[in-house]
């Protein structure tokens, strides 16, 4: 049973584009060199909220930032979303993912990390686990196919890939 898991694990990593597999992604949002609550952090929760244009950015945008146009924002979020799976639930929230990015780039630990953020289909649930995705993200050197193994390894048995932008789990008992 353990060699099918690789052989799908294989499968799923072969299924994504090539781009994504080896692209990281850093929770420096705004491009100025370092991730923040009150820049990065708002930039992704305004985001996974549906926000755009002038309603996006306003007041959200660090002093050096390289990146700053909402379209621009949009277009590289969009394109690494699957990363935002925190918990690793197969989707993106504003409320859960969303307010896990916030709380880690303000400094939250423990259960003040996960209090309220973390649902009960989440593969990601205890803070070691959320932490090492998150640390991964805020350095950069988490990328959506490191992203597609942790879901594997932490918590949980179960494989993950990217569809749409969201992932599918397929857990032994998952449903």
């Amino acid at each position: 049973m353990q060699y099918l898991s690789y052989i799908l694990l294989g499968l799923a990593l072969s299924l994504l584009p090539a781009a994504s597999r080896s692209e990281t992604f850093s929770l420096d949002v705004d491009g100025n060199g370092q991730a923040t609550a009150l820049t990065d952090g708002l930039l992704i929760i305004r985001y996974l909220f549906g926000f755009s244009g002038t309603a996006l950015v306003a007041g959200a945008l660090g002093n050096d930032a390289t990146v700053t146009s909402p379209a621009a924002i949009i277009a590289h979020l969009d394109s690494h979303k699957a990363a935002f799976d925190i918990d690793g639930d197969g989707s993106t929230g504003p409320l859960t993912d969303g307010l896990l990015i916030i709380r880690y780039l303000f400094g939250f630990e423990g259960a003040a990390l996960v209090a309220g953020a973390v649902g009960n289909s989440a593969m990601r649930k205890d803070e070691t686990a959320l932490i090492k995705f998150l640390d991964a993200l805020e350095t950069g050197s988490g990328s959506h196919e490191e992203a597609v193994i942790e879901c594997q390894h932490d918590g949980a048995s179960g494989l993950a890939v990217e569809d749409a932008g969201h992932a599918v789990f397929d857990a032994p008992g998952h449903t």
